[in-house]
């Protein structure tokens, strides 16, 4: 009983306060990122606040900021459950997990701002791409928190590499989870928009610019903002690790990692505000391409179609329109009706009414015309 007892504190200290690894734990991860970087597992932050976590069904996951490495988290212990061998391309990546998977958005590496999703399989013990629909930001690379079944993400740049500027997008976007569609709206909070780096403490999301702060309760709309010479950031500090919802900012001047200067606690900071703004975003008024192309493909087809069969009847009618009707004279019925095959002179005067005898000599003159008339000599055998 008493085993099972101390089983579950651990079990619970991993889950809610693993916000900082092991001595065990860290020695462990430090080696298998040795094995393949050498000496740069020593300038990895692997301590820094619940960024690197993520907590899926009853599991505890570590990843790395900037690298593919998966450890699941039990009893002072890290498994490595990946089997990656490319790394360092998704830096300053959000991490967070939906039905039952761990997922990383955004980031930066290899002089590249993504916009990619993807997820962990421990299946095929790697990271698939997910594809998203809608307005999907060019670049994510800024302010990203969970809000329930979404995801807000807005203050994001493309990184000009340090040969141009980076540039900011002034749009926020959501992320429908359940349906994995993105919708661009406009920023309506004012003061807000700049380009900085984000932090994830323990009941806190922090967004840490270069004269200016802003700090967001979890799960919520709602924030402060810091003049960060107020709250003793400054555009050079150094952070060390992060515990709860405290930085451990390093000293300047030594940039040694047991240099430690003081800590900021922003629970004390945001309980001194008393007055909390909301973050506040509108719709933009043009239609999404994607879904109005989905609305409008169906009356596209029925109208097709009512095209295409007024062309067939237009056409149809016009065939018949332009068809010859043959009528046959009533000099013509009376040679094709005339029940005797050879005719005398007489019986032609007859159906040609003539009132005066022609000759011989002149009903030769008549042939031709009497031949026409009957169609052929063969067929109806006039004389």
């Amino acid at each position: 009983m008493r085993l099972l007892f101390i089983f579950i504190i651990l079990l619970f200290q991993t889950i809610v306060f693993g916000q900082r690894l092991t001595k065990k734990q860290e020695k462990t991860i430090k080696e298998t990122i040795q094995q393949q970087f050498g000496v740069t597992a020593d300038e990895v932050d692997y301590n820094y606040g619940v960024g690197n976590y993520c907590i899926v069904e009853q599991d505890t996951f570590y990843n790395p900021d900037g690298y593919n490495y998966v450890f699941k988290l039990n009893t002072g212990n890290a498994e490595r459950l990946d089997a990656s061998s490319f790394h360092g391309s998704n830096f300053q990546r959000f991490l967070f997990s939906w039905e039952g998977k761990m997922y990383a958005l955004g980031g930066y590496g290899f002089f590249t701002t993504n916009n990619n999703l993807s997820f962990f399989n421990p299946r095929l013990k790697g990271w698939a791409f997910k594809h998203t629909f809608g307005k999907v930001p060019n670049t994510i690379l800024g302010l990203t928190f969970k809000l329930h079944n979404q995801l807000v993400s807005f203050n994001n740049y493309k990184s000009g590499n340090s040969a141009t500027k980076n540039k900011l997008d002034s749009s926020l976007y959501v992320l429908d989870l359940p349906k994995m569609r993105w919708t661009k709206y406009r920023l309506l909070s004012e003061n807000i928009q700049f380009i900085g780096r984000t932090f994830y403490l323990k009941n806190y999301v922090l967004f840490v610019g270069k004269t200016h702060s802003l700090l967001f309760k979890n799960n919520s709309l709602s924030y402060v903002q810091f003049v960060n010479e107020d709250i003793g950031l400054s555009e050079w500090s150094m952070i060390n690790y992060i515990d709860g919802n405290s930085l451990y900012l390093l000293n300047n001047e030594h940039k040694s990692l047991d240099a430690i200067n003081y800590s900021i606690d922003f629970s004390s900071h945001w309980n001194k505000v008393k007055s909390k703004s909301t973050l506040r975003w509108e719709k933009i008024v043009s239609a999404d391409s994607s879904s109005l192309f989905v609305t409008v493909l169906p009356w596209l087809l029925v109208l097709l179609v009512l095209l295409v069969s007024i062309r067939f009847v237009f056409v149809s009618k016009r065939k018949n329109t332009n068809q010859v009707q043959f009528e046959y004279s009533e000099l013509h019925k009376r040679f094709i009706n005339h029940p005797v095959k050879t005719l005398t002179i007489e019986e032609l005067d007859v159906l040609l009414e003539f009132r005066f005898h022609l000759g011989k000599e002149r009903m030769f003159l008549l042939l031709p015309a009497v031949k026409i008339l009957c169609g052929s000599s063969s067929s109806r055998g006039c004389f």
